[in-house]
């Protein structure tokens, strides 16, 4: 540390000097001729005082600079007109005495830019051990005024029994195992510490070398090297305890004054707590951070998250899609199932068409056997527009029921009914294609064909728990269980039961029952309103 009065440079020398006053060293003196006062930590002070008019800067280790800002006069600290007592302790140690008489020594300025080996002359004013508690005090004046210009109060204190860190290192190196670390921070970095030890001896504390703002390592291995107090101090003095947030070890761990650590969690907050054994209250602390590796990073979470999602969403389509390749062809199948039956069907309806018009000619009813054809010619035409079709609009397969009913009237002379309710919109209901009119169609030749005139069959359409409802009744002696088994009963259930497999939201349902002298068969198209 040194203080610059115009040409004349004061300087002190001590292991550690400390500005207890302002706690900051400031670049200026704003009041020069007010006591300065500092606390020192190692034992030995060194006093000198030097005139230069090109030195302006001081070169090596400085706890502080002092420039003097209010250009005192030059002839005030001219270095011949300079006396200096000392105090210690209250007591005068060496009374007034010119700057000049003292002990002088010489030393050359090296490695500062434009001053290397310049030769300068210095004046010791003290250079002596104090003792801890002691209290020393510099006055300077001008001797031709004898008026004090500038004073320097001085205690050295005692150094708290804290632990010091001297060093931290961690292994840069994470290939590096265990052993490796272990032993390169005895060989290695211990050899280190006999300077650190000379040199921050009587440092305190609170100014560790190594403890600074380093907070992150990229390391799972750190080292911690404290300082030995003194030569009262064995190795073995220390004891340490490391927690983290999810860890509380209320453990001492006894120590010396190396302490490594090796296994430490990555992406973890650490809080590493030293003390002496004897000095429990005396706490050091410092709280680090081991960043995380390359996997547990944010930006690698970010990345596989989507990497994740990508992947996930190609799995589930292509599992969706192999689901709806497999739904396609099944229902590709059951679609060639259905037109199958479907083509079962025809013939069946042809033969029972031709038998009807046969019997009309055996009758001799020309007539209406023509226009039993022509009838036939037009259902036959229909029914071949809709046989590439699973599905047509109710409407149309109410007009090819009609058509059918009318043509077998003229054959066996029975009377029908078709209702329809009015909030049924039958162009925009879908119904499988000529479902009902096998069941018609028995209703009719095993129903009221033997009956005739009084023969009566009444189809109605209407709705209910938001289904459709096909109801055919008729009048006849009801099914018997050869005509419950007959081939166009039998195509009517295996086609409902391929439309089930097809659409199982919209099922289709059938029942049978007598009632009031009547047959009732009911097909039941589920949700389809």
């Amino acid at each position: 540390m040194y203080f610059k009065y115009n040409n004349t440079i004061i300087y002190f020398s001590n292991n550690f000097i400390y500005d207890s006053a302002r706690k900051v060293s400031p670049i200026f003196i704003q009041s020069p001729f007010e006591t300065e006062h500092f606390v020192i930590t190692g034992p030995v002070l060194g006093i000198s005082i030097n005139e230069t008019s090109k030195e302006n800067r001081f070169h090596g280790t400085a706890a502080g600079i002092f420039i003097d800002s209010s250009k005192t006069d030059s002839n005030l600290f001219n270095l011949k007109n300079l006396q200096t007592r000392i105090t210690i302790n209250n007591k005068i140690n060496s009374d007034w005495n010119d700057v000049y008489n003292s002990v002088s020594f010489l030393d050359t300025l090296k490695n500062v830019k434009g001053f290397s080996g310049m030769i300068r002359k210095n004046y010791w004013i003290f250079n002596d051990t104090l003792k801890i508690n002691d209290s020393i005090l510099l006055e300077i004046r001008n001797k031709n005024i004898l008026q004090q210009i500038s004073s320097y109060s001085i205690k050295r204190i005692a150094l708290p029994v804290t632990p010091f860190l001297a060093m931290m290192w961690h292994d840069s190196a994470s290939s590096n195992n265990t052993a490796s670390f272990i032993q390169s921070a005895i060989e290695k970095k211990e050899k280190e510490m006999n300077s650190i030890n000379s040199f921050y001896a009587y440092w305190p504390p609170l100014y560790s070398s190594g403890n600074n703002g380093e907070k992150y390592f990229p390391s799972s291995k750190l080292a911690f090297y404290f300082r030995k107090q003194n030569v009262d101090f064995p190795d073995s003095s220390l004891e340490y305890k490391l927690t983290n947030g999810d860890e509380i070890d209320n453990t001492w761990h006894k120590t010396g004054h190396l302490i490594i650590i090796p296994k430490l969690q990555s992406n973890t907050n650490y809080t590493l707590l030293v003390r002496y054994i004897n000095y429990p209250k005396n706490i050091w602390e410092k709280t680090f951070y081991v960043l995380p590796q390359w996997y547990q990073t944010n930006t690698f979470k970010f990345i596989t998250g989507i990497v994740t999602a990508f992947l996930l969403m190609v799995l589930i389509f292509i599992f969706y899609n192999k689901k709806l390749i497999e739904e396609r062809k099944r229902k590709a199948k059951l679609s060639l199932e259905l037109k199958a039956i479907r083509s079962q069907l025809n013939p069946h309806f042809i033969f029972n068409a031709l038998s009807s018009i046969q019997g009309l000619i055996n009758s001799n009813k020309i007539n209406d056997a023509n226009y039993y054809l022509s009838g036939f010619s037009d259902l036959m035409r229909n029914t071949l527009a809709q046989s590439d079709k699973i599905f047509q609009p109710l409407e149309k397969e109410i007009a090819i029921l009609e058509t059918y009913i009318k043509i077998e009237q003229l054959r066996f002379g029975f009377k029908y009914e078709m209702n329809v309710d009015a909030n049924i919109k039958t162009n925009e209901i879908e119904i499988p294609s000529l479902l009902l009119q096998p069941l018609v169609e028995n209703a009719i030749k095993h129903g009221v064909s033997a009956l005739r005139e009084k023969g009566n069959v009444t189809i109605h359409f209407f709705i209910g728990d938001n289904n459709l409802i096909a109801e055919i009744k008729d009048n006849g002696a009801g099914f018997d269980d050869a005509n419950k088994n007959g081939f166009g009963w039998q195509l009517t259930n295996d086609r409902i039961t391929l439309l089930n497999k097809m659409n199982k939201e919209q099922s289709i349902d059938k029942k049978i029952f007598r009632v009031n002298n009547e047959t009732v068969v009911q097909i039941i198209f589920k949700n389809i309103i």
